[in-house]
């Protein structure tokens, strides 16, 4: 955990955390959703203004505001002003989650146009300890760490795929071409493109971290991820 605020104490640690990137890829519709049924909305520097056209505010803006409209910054919101270079703003919002002791978080806005952002992004995920979930253009991603069990429901057809983002030996089970204990690593074997049977989904790893995609989603699931550890 790489979390450096300081909060005060909290009736409770929000469950449907809501982290907002810059990235303009999500259609303002499909914002609109998710952020409507958020518990806390946390945006990163100028995310603030992409909840503004959707007539939205943010519970907390953080990052070094080099980017935000000066307008954001005079809004009702906790601002969390941090200025560190050496992190991006996907590493500070996650950051914050943690603070205000929650366990997971969805993000939305990672993909932008920018593949670097976007791969800087999963490397954030890496340095966090929340279970997170994020918002695609066609879908959602789910983090697995090692020891770990993720099971979602899937429509039939749906498309899965399985990316490690270290070596890991994984167990996929309701699609059409499963795992065993397969070995996956960056460089190596992958799982492109499965096809779920439709119902639930199970993916187990070994060690390490995965990304499993799911196509098709277009409305907020905040409950359609359960884990257990192995």
């Amino acid at each position: 955990m790489y979390s450096s605020y300081t909060m005060s104490a909290r009736p409770s640690a929000p469950s449907r955390v809501l982290i907002v990137l810059a990235g303009e890829d999500l259609p303002l519709d499909r914002l609109a959703a998710w952020a409507g049924e958020a518990e806390c909305t946390i945006a990163a520097d100028s995310a603030g203004d992409r909840l503004r056209a959707i007539g939205a505010w943010p519970d907390y803006l953080v990052g070094d505001f080099d980017s935000v409209r000066p307008e954001g910054l005079r809004a009702r919101v906790e601002v969390r002003h941090d200025p560190d270079a050496e992190r991006t703003d996907c590493d500070k919002a996650l950051a914050l989650a943690e603070a205000l002791g929650a366990r997971e978080a969805t993000v939305v806005g990672l993909e932008g146009d920018l593949l670097d952002h976007l791969l800087a992004g999963f490397s954030s995920a890496l340095g966090s300890s929340l279970r997170l979930r994020f918002v695609l253009r066609r879908g959602l991603a789910h983090l697995v760490r090692g020891g770990e069990t993720l099971r979602i429901w899937a429509a039939e057809s749906a498309r899965i795929s399985v990316i490690p983002l270290r070596p890991t030996r994984a167990t996929l089970r309701g699609v059409r071409w499963e795992l065993e204990e397969a070995l996956l690593e960056l460089g190596g074997r992958v799982s492109i493109s499965n096809q779920a049977l439709g119902g639930e989904v199970t993916l187990a790893i070994d060690s390490d971290a995965a990304l499993l995609f799911e196509s098709g989603v277009s409305v907020p699931r905040w409950e359609s991820q359960s884990f257990k550890e192995n």
